[in-house]
């Protein structure tokens, strides 16, 4: 294990898990040469004592979800050859055809002539930035790699492979449209079909379905347990006109929860105007522009278009400006 960090091109690229490892050590220790004494101290540790041993922070497998079974495929994570991730244009592209670069959802800023250089052997940056130059197949969408998680893929179980149309049943036993266990697991493949890191498959088995159960948490949550498409107050009370989406804004005091319908005039009616989720500060190209909307005439009174508004959208409910653009660029 100690071998992966003593290269020089992991040492800040690992630096978590070689902290995670280390503990005993201080953070700066992680991203420098261990000493002979501390390699040998990690390769032979001391048996701990009963006050010694540390409670980790994950549960154990017996106490795993009945829906995350253990399967044979548990390994180490370091347990694999530490290797820059394959989209990585160091040391040239090992698919014909294929060309290094620059990912432009990188935090830096990059141009396709800087990554070309990577192809060519050279390894400082931007060659040696994780992301910052990939290598692509023209003649296919042009899709940037993942932010690395420094883990390695141990298994091609991918998430529904355990994870049942039962399972996800019992969850959301009223989910309802767009929320469908087929859909789920297509949006799970397709992601990870055009990825190096893929979405729940990356790191042990334990890690794994950690990060899927984390997933499915957070989105149960935010979608009232995959009931809601849309955010209610602002578009649960909505009408389809010539296949166009309108939304009635509505305040809590106004929207009855029983009929999911905005009573009264609702946000926008009667002359006034709407703007929620809106971030004057950030602006285009750095957000979406926004405006402040007004209602629809007659027969759409105190209704605006569903695509020129913000608000909660989807599984995480994503809502305001700056949010959909960074994902539409995802």
């Amino acid at each position: 294990m100690q071998s992966i960090y003593t290269q020089e091109e992991h040492l800040y690229r690992r630096k978590e898990e070689c902290c995670a490892y280390k503990f005993e050590n201080d953070f700066e220790d992680c991203v420098k040469i261990a000493s002979a004494e501390e390699s040998n101290r990690m390769s032979s540790p001391e048996e701990p004592t009963t006050e010694e041993v540390k409670t980790p922070n994950v549960l154990a497998p017996d106490m795993a979800p009945e829906m995350f079974t253990q399967s044979s495929a548990t390994r180490s994570t370091l347990a694999a050859e530490s290797e820059p991730p394959k989209t990585w244009c160091q040391g040239g592209c090992k698919v014909d055809g294929q060309q290094c670069v620059g990912n432009q959802n990188h935090p830096q800023t990059i141009d396709d002539a800087e990554c070309k250089k990577c192809s060519l052997g050279q390894t400082f940056w931007p060659c040696d930035v994780d992301g910052l130059c990939f290598c692509w197949d023209p003649s296919t969408p042009r899709i940037p790699p993942s932010p690395s998680s420094g883990k390695a893929q141990l298994s091609n179980e991918r998430p529904c492979d355990y994870f049942s149309e039962e399972k996800f049943n019992q969850l959301a036993p009223t989910a309802q449209h767009p929320y469908t266990y087929q859909g789920l697991c297509d949006a799970i493949d397709d992601y990870n079909d055009g990825h190096a890191e893929k979405a729940f498959m990356m790191g042990t088995e334990e890690e794994r379905k950690s990060e899927f159960a984390a997933f499915l948490g957070h989105t149960l949550h935010e979608s009232d347990e995959w009931r809601a498409g849309r955010e209610y107050l602002i578009c649960a009370d909505n009408k389809i006109v010539d296949g166009e989406v309108y939304c009635k804004p509505c305040d809590s005091e106004s929207f009855d929860w029983e009929t999911f319908k905005c009573n009264g005039v609702g946000l926008v009616g009667d002359g006034l105007t709407y703007n929620g989720y809106c971030n004057y500060v950030i602006e285009p190209p750095l957000a979406c522009a926004c405006e402040e909307l007004q209602s629809e005439p007659a027969p759409l009174d105190g209704y605006i278009p569903a695509n020129k508004v913000f608000f909660g959208r989807g599984a995480i409910q994503v809502c305001y400006t700056i949010v959909p653009l960074y994902i539409a660029l995802s």
